[in-house]
């Protein structure tokens, strides 16, 4: 992994950083890794990885003449009628089918990093007697290790060299590799 010594310094609005950033938090990722990543995918793409356009602004139910409704409600029906309908998860595959694709790595767990998360579920179940929060937790943590199939880059990798540095834990080796 390349050394991130470079710094870009931008000026945004204040409630549209604050937004930004809270989403980001929530997704655990951090700021610099959204624009490594967008510069990755401008680099990638040769330009910027989405639509820049304003799109043509659809007219709510409320905007919408009674002739207009019902046309868009016969539409409907007749489709409906006439079996012209798709599985829900057709549709929504269809729709994805379209949006820029984020790389995606297998990830892939140590004997010993289960072997500690083993540790985590039997002292929440066992010890602490409380197995519907020892599910919880093993949840959360699947749901966190899925995170970086797509953004690898959460974490602080380690690599061979590291491992035998004594201020280096192995359990937090996790290595990614790209499908």
């Amino acid at each position: 992994m390349a050394t991130k010594s470079a710094n870009v310094t931008a000026r945004v609005e204040p409630e549209v950083k604050f937004e930004a950033e809270q989403i980001i938090s929530e997704l655990g990722l951090s700021v610099s890794a959204v624009i490594n990543s967008l510069y990755k995918q401008i680099i990638l793409r040769k330009g910027i990885p989405y639509s820049l356009t304003i799109p043509a602004a659809q007219k709510s139910v409320d905007e919408m003449s009674k002739v207009e409704f019902d046309v868009m409600m016969e539409t409907g029906l007749s489709q409906a009628k006439s079996g012209e309908s798709l599985p829900m998860e057709k549709v929504f595959d269809d729709l994805l089918e379209g949006i820029w694709r984020v790389k995606e790595y297998n990830v892939k767990v140590t004997p010993y990093a289960k072997e500690q998360m083993m540790e985590i579920r039997d002292y929440i179940a066992y010890q602490i007697l409380n197995p519907d929060a020892a599910r919880n937790q093993i949840i959360k943590i699947r749901a966190e290790i899925r995170k970086l199939s797509q953004f690898p880059d959460r974490i602080r990798t380690i690599d061979e060299q590291t491992l035998g540095n004594p201020r280096c834990s192995k359990n937090r080796y996790i290595r990614c590799q790209a499908r």
